[in-house]
């Protein structure tokens, strides 16, 4: 095809519009006709052209619905030649032009959906733009001439929008690649580290970050400064959601490191040092109130080493108060609940940032006579993605790829030893579909705590009606927990937003009694598993030690009831 046959863009869309016209005209006799529904000869899925059990030649191809989804020529099953490619779901038409084996190749016309606007007009390569005119949403003429990597090969201040009609980059291209000053939105978010960003306005250097530049997440400023190949590089700052700094300083790769300022939610400096890996390791720590509580080094983001210490969260909040050693809590200290301000859930000792337990070691041994066992059950309200793959986590397996829903219930056991006594740890997880909430709760009757799961990135969300009902079959303790931490952007991690639709009814289930802890974990990466499993085990023992004390106090009245008796019958009574 010469060079000049491929510019006439004109002739291009006349000669395919004629092509079209004629995919209106009946069907040559004879023809196939198959259907989805082969007995009843229902639901008409090809008409045309068949030979040796392939479509081949002038044929129709109806999705499930009824629509037309090509109207056109095949060979060896596959587009070939020319046809009319629609929407399945309302029969619009998408592309009109020439496929090789099912893609587009050679001259074509593809729309925007729905509006039946040409998006673009000229010469494809096996589905890719190679030369041709490209429109906006309402008609008008972004660019003509040749493409690179889909897009035009270069041009200032252009306009790019998907099929959708949607604006996704404004700016300077150059070999089909952002290059210079320019705006992109979400709707090229795949191709960048960042998830979940709505806007990135700065420099580029070949489709990268690259230079000065803003983030935004949602209508909010996440981070200004400097990027290189799309991470945070040199001088930069961090915001929270309210607009206030949280980090101001300097960057490597990505994370912060080098000297910088760290700051709470109500605008007071929290930690100015020097960091690394995004913790400090060598500063000042203050409280909310502005007042230094420590000065040195630091480590896992506390300070290294104190006899007493308060350690806050963002927003101010303390979350533990103690005796921090090696950058973590070790000794004696109180843990606050990371969503209810000042509620304690732990006062004691720590080791390693866990609480204490007694000697309480894992046995393989499962012949050996168990004298206590414990019960704890997975609920979900509703099929919950995840608490299968919670049960495996627990039990000590990897994270599994694939997964069946849970029917009836399964069952996992731990076995242990404290003080020379074996105890068993049994694990229920039962099936999340409602059809089954009734054996659900059965199983959840015998057992000393509920680990009620929920997905942090789903809004569905938290139900007190479905807490209520698990607190109604035996008055269990339940721990809140939320999956999916994996999935949130550090915009929505430091910000907390992903918990904007949760926050008050865990809050309410806190207050009134109807939960004892609340947990955010990643069943994928692993992360909160550690600490989540840390206090089951806690809660088992202490649940265990109750029964024990019970046990030995009947223990000891049986004992004086039984020396009472025999002192009574050796008494002579004249």
């Amino acid at each position: 095809m010469s060079k000049n046959e491929i510019q006439d863009f004109g002739k291009n869309l006349q000669e395919i519009k004629e092509l079209s016209q004629k995919l209106k005209e009946p069907l040559e006799e004879p023809f196939t006709t198959l259907y989805f529904d082969k007995e009843k000869n229902e639901k008409i899925k090809y008409k045309g052209g068949y030979i040796d059990n392939k479509y081949e030649g002038r044929g129709i191809l109806y999705a499930y619905s009824g629509k037309i989804e090509y109207n056109g020529y095949f060979s060896n099953n596959e587009y070939n030649g020319f046809g009319n490619k629609y929407d399945y779901y309302d029969e619009k038409l998408e592309y009109e032009g020439f496929f090789t084996n099912g893609k587009k190749n050679g001259k074509g016309i593809l729309y925007y959906y729905n509006s039946q606007q040409i998006y673009f007009n000229g010469i494809f390569d096996m589905d890719n733009y190679i030369e041709g005119i490209l429109y906006d949403p309402n008609g008008n003429i972004i660019y003509e001439g040749i493409f690179t990597n889909n897009r035009p090969k270069e041009g200032k201040k252009l306009k790019l929008y998907n099929t959708h009609g949607n604006l996704y980059y404004e700016g300077d291209l150059l070999s089909g690649q952002y290059n210079g000053n320019g705006t992109l939105y979400e709707e090229d978010k795949y191709n960048y580290d960042y998830k979940k960003f709505s806007k990135f306005i700065g420099e580029f250097k070949n489709d990268k970050f690259d230079g000065f530049g803003k983030l935004y997440f949602g209508k909010y400023l996440f981070y200004e400064g400097n990027f290189s190949k799309n991470k945070f590089s040199d001088k930069g700052i961090i915001y929270y959601q309210n607009q206030k700094i949280y980090y101001d300083g300097e960057f490597e790769n990505g994370l912060m490191k080098g000297k910088g300022i760290k700051y709470y939610t109500n605008g007071n400096i929290k930690i100015t040092g020097t960091f690394s890996n995004d913790e400090c390791i060598q500063g000042i720590y203050y409280n909310p109130d502005g007042i230094k509580i420590y000065e040195g080094e630091f480590k896992n983001g506390n300070p290294l080493k104190s006899k007493k210490i308060i350690i806050y969260d963002n927003d101010g909040d303390k979350i533990y108060e103690g005796e921090i050693h090696n950058g973590l809590y070790e000794g004696e200290g109180i843990e606050y609940c990371p969503i209810l301000k000042d509620r304690i859930i732990y006062q004691g000792k720590f080791k390693n940032n866990l609480y204490e337990l007694p000697d309480f070691d894992l046995i393989e041994n499962k012949d050996k006579i168990t004298i206590h066992n414990t019960k704890i059950v997975l609920l979900s309200q509703g099929d919950i993605p995840g608490k299968s793959c919670l049960f495996s986590r627990l039990l000590g397996c990897d994270f599994p790829e694939d997964t069946l829903a849970t029917i009836g219930h399964d069952k996992g056991e731990i076995y242990y030893e404290n003080k020379n006594k074996r105890y068993k740890l049994i694990i229920f997880d039962t099936a999340g579909r409602d059809r089954f909430l009734s054996i659900s709760l059965k199983i959840a009757k015998p057992c000393m705590l509920a680990l009620y799961l929920f997905d942090l990135n789903d809004s569905q969300g938290v139900s007190i009606d479905f807490i209520k009902e698990i607190k109604d079959v035996n008055n269990m303790k339940i721990y809140i927990v939320g999956n999916k931490l994996d999935l949130f952007s550090n915009f929505q991690k430091i910000n907390k937003s992903y918990l904007e639709k949760n926050k008050n009814t865990i809050i309410e289930a806190l207050q009134s009694n109807l939960v004892d802890k609340y947990f955010e974990i990643s069943v994928k990466t692993g992360e909160g598993i550690d600490k989540l499993f840390h206090s089951i085990k806690y809660d088992s023992l202490k649940y265990l030690e109750s029964i024990n004390a019970n046990s030995d106090k009947k223990d000891k009245e049986n004992d004086i009831k039984k020396r009472k008796r025999e002192k009574k019958e050796k008494c002579i009574i004249y």
